[in-house]
């Protein structure tokens, strides 16, 4: 079976944003923290030197202006169920492992929408409609499929090319989704 993983990247910090898009204009440089740690942040903050599991002091100090939000669960899980909707008109078996990440019965997509690539392409123009960053990847497994979407955008791992795609990934690819 071929496993389509939609991956959206930070997605606490996307959800952040998609709720306060109405109040109050958020600054590039964000991040959100559980128990004094950064949890996640945007691109902007890792490219000034926030990293995940820093103190919220010293991520404020790297970069002054840096705002830090606590993490909310509800909210990243009610943001993404109008994306997981919008998913769900693509394709009928999407399983959301987590608010920011799904698996889709590639197979299943593409046959019902001529092919593969026309599956995933619909897949990823569902969730850029609602303005959100996302990645896909495609192989004949769960974690391959996850992995593949961390690595790279559009990341087709051919039919039976699980493990020479696998091979030349760095370990700590795995300890990066707890999904995994």
């Amino acid at each position: 079976m071929r496993v389509a993983a939609l991956w959206f990247p930070d997605w606490p910090v996307q959800a952040a944003r998609i709720d306060h898009q109405d109040t109050d204009e958020l600054p590039a440089t964000l991040a959100i923290a559980r128990q004094h740690r950064i949890r996640v942040c945007s691109a902007a903050a890792r490219h000034a030197g926030v990293r995940r599991d820093m103190r919220v002091r010293q991520a404020q100090a790297v970069c002054p202006g840096l705002v830090v939000l606590d993490e909310d669960l509800d909210r990243d899980g009610r943001m993404f169920e109008s994306i997981a909707a919008g998913l769900d008109d693509v394709a009928s078996s999407i399983e959301v492992l987590r608010p920011g990440l799904v698996v889709v019965d590639a197979g299943a997509a593409g046959r019902f929408h001529g092919s593969e690539d026309r599956a995933v392409e619909m897949l990823i123009d569902a969730a850029a409609r609602r303005g959100i960053d996302a990645q896909v990847g495609v192989a004949d497994e769960i974690a391959t499929a996850l992995i593949a979407a961390r690595v790279g955008a559009g990341q087709v791992v051919p039919e039976g090319g699980s493990r020479p795609f696998l091979d030349v990934q760095p370990v700590t690819l795995l300890a990066a989704e707890a999904s995994l």
